[in-house]
Parts: C-alpha cells; sequence; structure tokens
C-alpha cells in the first residue's frame, strides 16, 4: 500500500472515530437534559431511574455516573 493510500485509510478512520464521538457527546448531552426536565417537573429520582432503565437501556452504573454528572452541576 503506499503512502497516499495509508493516509486515505487513516482520515477516513479518523473521520469516524470523530462521528462516533460526536454522536455519543449527544446522546450524552440529550440524556443530562431529560434528567434535569424529569427533576424540574418534580419527578421522583426512583421514577427517573426507571425511566432511565427502560426507555434507554442504562446501566445500573450508568445511571449512577449521569445522575452524578447532572447534580454535579
Amino acid at each position: 500500500m503506499d503512502n497516499k493510500t495509508h493516509m486515505m485509510f487513516h482520515d477516513e478512520d479518523v473521520r469516524e472515530a470523530g462521528i462516533e464521538e460526536g454522536i455519543l457527546r449527544g446522546k450524552k448531552e440529550t440524556l443530562v437534559k431529560t434528567v434535569r426536565l424529569l427533576q424540574q417537573m418534580q419527578i421522583p429520582e426512583t421514577q427517573i431511574k426507571q425511566k432511565l432503565q427502560t426507555d434507554f437501556a442504562l446501566s445500573e452504573d450508568e445511571i449512577t455516573a449521569l445522575l452524578a454528572t447532572v447534580n454535579s452541576h
């Protein structure tokens, strides 16, 4: 494989990684905003956790980390 072809593959890999990172960031931002909205609506934390688990298929650890992020701001 020549250098130009190698660089094309590298650029494509970097671009795909950037897209995936952007999607993950967008999902996290959406989840944070969803939790904040539910909190503003005075939904109990147990119901918020249940909603995150059923609607977004988050694990208990992911929910705990998300709530820590939301509550720290």
